[in-house]
């Protein structure tokens, strides 16, 4: 959080499936994406930020909310 720095940049293409690495998944219950931890250094803050595809305006519009957590060890 505090550097800016993208761990995980968005994964937005389209035609290129290997590039779709942070589409979200859904079942009967709801949304969800799986995340592995062991990536991020204990002791930071990170922040998740979504994205979705506004076919009206033909885009990818980022969401307003940053949902912010801290690695602990």
């Amino acid at each position: 959080v505090i550097d800016e720095m993208d761990v995980v940049p968005y994964g937005t293409a389209s035609t290129d499936i290997s590039l779709r690495h942070t589409h979200m998944s859904y079942d009967t219950e709801g949304n969800y994406f799986d995340l592995d931890m062991s990536l991020l250094e204990p002791g930071y803050a990170y922040a998740l930020k979504f994205t979705y595809y506004n076919d009206s305006v033909s885009a990818w519009v980022e969401q307003p909310e940053t949902f912010k957590f801290r690695v602990e060890s």
